[in-house]
């Protein structure tokens, strides 16, 4: 698998997510004056206070692999990405299936 950037996350200028630009269109594009055309806005976004399994639903319900997280103000946080819940649901399941 390649590794690298992907796409670059675009806020505005309260840290509102306005979506996401692909990075390889930001390399091959000259000129980005009209980035705006380049722009995708995310199907769905997390409530910081959403849980993990909020997160799978909603990632196995948009066919998203990453899903962008947001503050009660619609401000940008950060990234869960499906490996991350993977690794937490494997930590759990290790320690609920330990004490059984």
């Amino acid at each position: 698998a390649e590794q690298g950037i992907k796409f670059v996350i675009v806020l505005d200028s309260e840290r509102q997510l306005l979506g996401y630009i692909n990075a390889k269109r930001l390399v091959e594009k000259k000129n980005l004056e009209k980035w705006s055309e380049h722009l995708h806005p995310y199907q769905c976004m997390l409530h910081k206070d959403a849980t993990f399994k909020d997160a799978m639903i909603e990632m196995l319900q948009n066919d998203m692999k990453k899903i962008p997280v947001i503050d009660e103000k619609n401000r940008f946080l950060g990234i869960v990405n499906f490996d991350m819940i993977k690794s937490h649901v494997g930590e759990e399941y290790e320690t609920t299936v330990g004490e059984a």
